[in-house]
């Protein structure tokens, strides 16, 4: 009874083990059909899909048998600034300007480098060269207050100094050009000569003079400078150059930040460089 007992187990445990390894290859090739099912070959052979996170990766992604093209985006030529030295000594005329030149493969700047040109030798031109019976000395500094692809703004400070007279006389000039329109923009253009824009000119002097300079720029000096106002732009806020009295300097420049403008900005197209809406 002993033997047949022990033969009977033995017997149950072949069996066990037969139906364990059953279940394990029916696993296997159940998991595989799943692995073969999940993926996708496009038509053209140009990719594989593998299942349902490759697929999500690559959406948007239209696949062909051809390679798709990808989108070159090409980004405009800026234009290059040179400065030109400007010089004349004859005559009692003692001259010297600086003034920039734009170049540009994608704009032409012919138009705006007769402006500049012509903004930095205003006053030589108009003295002319011709022999002066005193001494003449001219100078004129440029800067670039700002430069973007479709417009730049400069400003050209002067000091004309004529020996026969006791002091030099000093003045600033800007040029405001629109590259993608071609063409100049004026104070008149940018700006309304109105309350808000006194406003703002106060607030300037208030944050930017001492409390006894300020005290020489009144109501009545900000509104007479302003009627004939230079302006000039930065990236973050603008300049406006009043002409006050020689005592005074002969123009004063005023700093106001671009969120203060919205009282006397005009609709001219150019503020959209400045001003994000």
């Amino acid at each position: 009874m002993k033997k047949l007992l022990i033969v009977l187990l033995a017997c149950a445990m072949m069996l066990s083990t037969a139906a364990c390894h059953g279940g394990d290859s029916s696993s296997k090739t159940s998991s595989g059909a799943a692995a073969s099912s999940g993926g996708t070959t496009s038509a053209g052979g140009g990719a594989v899909s593998g299942g349902a996170n490759a697929g999500s990766a690559a959406s948007g992604v239209t696949v062909s048998g051809a390679a798709s093209k990808v989108p070159v985006v090409v980004k405009k030529s800026t234009y290059i600034v040179k400065t030109v030295k400007y010089e004349y000594k004859e005559n009692n005329r003692n001259y010297r300007a600086s003034y920039p030149q734009l170049s540009s493969d994608s704009v032409n700047c012919d138009a705006v480098n007769a402006l500049l040109k012509n903004t930095a030798l205003q006053t030589m031109n108009s003295l002319g060269t011709a022999k002066a019976a005193d001494t003449v000395t001219v100078k004129v500094s440029d800067h670039v207050a700002c430069q973007k692809d479709d417009f730049i703004s400069v400003t050209f400070r002067e000091t004309v100094d004529k020996s026969g007279e006791s002091e030099k006389v000093s003045y600033l000039r800007s040029v405001n050009y629109d590259l993608k329109n071609q063409k100049a923009v004026s104070a008149s253009d940018m700006v309304q000569k109105n309350s808000a824009m006194l406003t703002a000119l106060q607030n300037a002097v208030k944050d930017q003079m001492s409390d006894k300079k300020a005290a020489k720029y009144p109501t009545a000096v900000l509104q007479s400078g302003m009627k004939n106002c230079s302006v000039y732009f930065k990236d973050d806020r603008m300049g406006i150059s009043i002409p006050v009295s020689h005592e005074l300097g002969d123009h004063e420049e005023l700093i106001v930040d671009y969120d203060q403008t919205a009282g006397f900005r005009t609709g001219n197209a150019a503020w959209n460089y400045f001003i994000k809406k």
